[in-house]
């Protein structure tokens, strides 16, 4: 297997078959996978698509897609050859045959957008390919690019009839000066730093780094000149080499995941992007693991603490431990996991060092110089806790311990330990209490104090009741109608799950372990002003027996506005997880109001009234004429809030060729009228957050 797996790459691709070809014959002394591929486009017989370029450009590639007679729908993409090449490398497909290579293609599609007689322009489609909605990666100078298209039988794109491959290399920018990257490495037990040295020509480059057998495996295959388009095709661009940030990359291997030999490849590109006719390589290896007794070893076991629902565990690490990790698992499941065989429990160990709850050694040292422990083993009394455990429940600790080398120890199981029975219909047995107070009030958030006695109290839970959102899925009992239904109020309080973005439920309600200080606390903001806020909560103590609902009020004081309101904008940054810009805007106290706005392309009358697109063509406005149209859409048409601040998040690719508008404005008061803050905004363009200012207007 090389370096990307099948599902790691955003390129998607698509087949089919072409009329009186043979797979083409090896015209280089690298091997070629045995495809039907056809040179500037694909003709295709009656149940294929075919490919017509027009236009081949060193950023774009133009062609249309014509189906055949039989053809009810397609699917289609634009391929790096590297990246496809890599693709049936991983899968197998060398020295296979042409049909197992394209079932691995053919794979590729289930994602791809499908194209059928509703989809419009179905008899001829044309794809500018860079500016369409289904490039997923810039077109590249000097890089060789299959068209793919799959045709299917039927309009759902169930029954798959042929694959249509066209090859394209889009031209080479002539090469300014002499870019050369050099790099050096500095090797530890289990990470390296890799370092790049660019020259002065060198304005980007591209890298790659992988094991030494995977890498030559990729080269000795296919030639150098098609990992440097691995390389350069990778990621959505090429890096800065200006940078300093870009310079440096740091690996440190997972626990028993080693691969002690390593290379790193790099290419160097000039101001335009063209990359030079050499790829750096350098190789490295690991240091050897030194001879001494450095096997991991660490217990954890249950300690006297344990409750309904949380239990507290005592660590010992001995002095070669550095860490060790561990879940929670029933004993049933525990039980399972040791007659599962050395194999599936290795694979578990695993699982827990990369995933799993993490206990650090504070007393582990080691001297590199001398390559000896110098540090001490550790207890850890009733500090690590485990909460959310099912009651009247038996459980097992299953652990792993690491050393500095990431070697792990053998899976190891606790001893079983059982949670209490928990006790929801006796209130007043509950042996200890929790006391919910609030100080350091203003107009918009408050400080949380909780005080309890760490000695009977195992956790409390804790949710606003008023105000809520009365079209929520999941909404709190009456906190005034409901106050005595103690059903209604446990059902909420431990029964009520909303889906987390990590895939797995959470109770609706906030649930805090017992400090040993006997005290927590937090402050919280964006609250609005003059509002009455109703928090319940209710403790559970150690034995299990969940005590009275409580309610308590707190009231944010009331807005003051001022003649000065203020507006500024922080955080603002594009989040590569969620796809979108985003940051907080944040106003002073003389601001009542916020009102704010993001336009991206995804609403296009509003988009079009901001007139965005004339940021970068021809009908460019002034300055101040863009600033009045803005102002004038924000206070329209813009959200409000009379929190002190508000964080917002709008979706849009991350170097969108479309600008994205982000704006807001503070609204105080004076001698009862509105006073208006300055306008606040940003432009996010290419991937830059840019001002108004950058972008050229006319001076009339």
């Amino acid at each position: 297997m090389f370096m990307m797996s099948l599902a790691s790459f955003a390129w998607i691709s698509c087949d089919t078959q072409g009329k009186d070809n043979e797979p083409q014959e090896p015209e280089s002394p690298y091997y070629e996978f045995p495809l039907e591929v056809q040179e500037e486009g694909f003709e295709a017989a009656d149940n294929g698509v075919s490919i017509n370029v027009s236009s081949v450009k060193e950023e774009n590639i133009v062609f249309n897609l014509v189906p055949g007679s039989a053809v009810k729908s397609y699917r289609m993409t634009v391929y790096p050859k590297a990246m496809l090449y890599n693709v049936l490398l991983n899968e197998g497909n060398v020295e296979g045959t042409q049909e197992q290579c394209e079932a691995t293609i053919i794979s590729l599609l289930s994602a791809s957008t499908l194209f059928n007689q509703g989809s419009g322009d179905f008899a001829v489609k044309e794809f500018d390919w860079a500016n369409s909605a289904y490039a997923t990666a810039p077109i590249i100078p000097d890089c060789e690019y299959y068209i793919i298209a799959l045709s299917y039988y039927d309009e759902e794109g169930l029954n798959p009839a042929s694959l249509s491959i066209g090859h394209i290399t889009t031209p080479a920018k002539e090469l300014n000066g002499d870019p050369q990257i050099g790099i050096d490495v500095e090797v530890g037990y289990s990470a390296f730093i890799v370092r790049y040295h660019p020259n002065e020509d060198c304005k980007y480059f591209a890298h790659w780094v992988w094991t030494t057998e995977e890498i030559s495996e990729f080269i000795d295959l296919f030639g150098e000149k098609l990992m440097g388009d691995f390389c350069r095709s990778a990621y959505s661009d090429v890096l800065d080499a200006t940078l300093e940030e870009n310079l440096a990359v740091k690996m440190t291997f997972e626990a028993n995941s080693l691969d002690r030999k390593n290379t790193a490849i790099a290419i160097a590109l000039d101001a335009n992007k063209t990359p030079s006719t050499v790829i750096m390589r350098q190789d490295f290896e690991l240091k050897d693991i030194p001879e001494g007794e450095f096997e991991p070893k660490a217990k954890i076991e249950a300690g006297s603490r344990i409750g309904a629902t949380l239990a507290y565990f005592d660590v010992e690490m001995e002095k070669n431990c550095m860490s060790c990790f561990y879940r929670i698992y029933t004993a049933e499941q525990a039980a399972q996991l040791k007659a599962a065989g050395k194999e599936a429990q290795a694979a578990e160990a695993l699982s827990l060092a990369n995933e799993g709850w993490g206990v650090l050694n504070p007393r582990f040292s080691f001297d590199t110089e001398l390559e000896i422990l110098t540090g001490d083993a550790c207890r850890i009394s009733e500090e690590e806790h485990q909460s959310e455990l099912l009651p009247d429940t038996e459980y097992v600790v299953v652990y792993v311990a690491k050393n500095y080398f990431q070697e792990l120890s053998d899976l190891c199981f606790s001893k079983p330990f059982r949670t209490k029975k928990l006790v929801k219909d006796t209130p007043d047995a509950c042996a200890g209490d929790v006391n919910l107070y609030f100080t350091d009030i203003s107009r918009w958030g408050f400080t949380f104090n909780f005080d309890f006695d760490y000695s009977k109290i195992a956790s409390y839970r804790f949710q606003l009741v008023y105000p809520y959102d009365e079209g929520a899925e999941l909404i709190p009992p009456h906190y005034i109608n409901d106050r005595n239904n103690r059903e209604k109020w446990m059902t909420f309080f431990y029964d009520t799950y909303v889906s987390s973005p990590a895939g797995f439920d959470t109770p609706i309600v906030n649930v805090w372990t017992a400090e040993k200080a006997g005290y927590d606390g937090y402050a919280m903001f964006g609250y609005e002003s003059g509002i009455t806020y109703v928090y319940a909560y209710c403790a559970e103590d150690i034995n299990g027996v969940v005590g009275p609902v409580k309610f308590v009020e707190v009231k944010t004081t009331e807005a003051n506005p001022g003649p000065n309101p203020t507006m500024t904008l922080e955080g603002l940054k594009y989040d590569d997880e969620t796809r979108s810009v985003s940051g907080k805007f944040i106003a002073n106290e003389d601001a009542k109001m916020i009102k704010y706005i993001g336009v991206t392309i995804n609403d296009a009358s509003l988009y079009s009234a901001c007139a965005l697109n004339d940021l970068v063509n021809t009908q460019r406005r002034t300055y101040d004429a863009y600033m009045t149209l803005w102002e004038s859409q924000l206070i329209e048409l813009g959200l409000s809030t009379n929190a002190e601040s508000v964080t917002f998040g709008y979706d849009c690719e991350k170097n969108s060729d479309t600008p994205v508008l982000i704006a807001a404005i503070s609204i105080g008061e004076d001698k009862g009228e509105d006073v208006y803050s300055p306008m606040v905004c940003k432009i996010y363009y290419k991937g830059e957050f840019k001002d108004l200012s950058d972008f050229r207007t006319p001076n009339n």
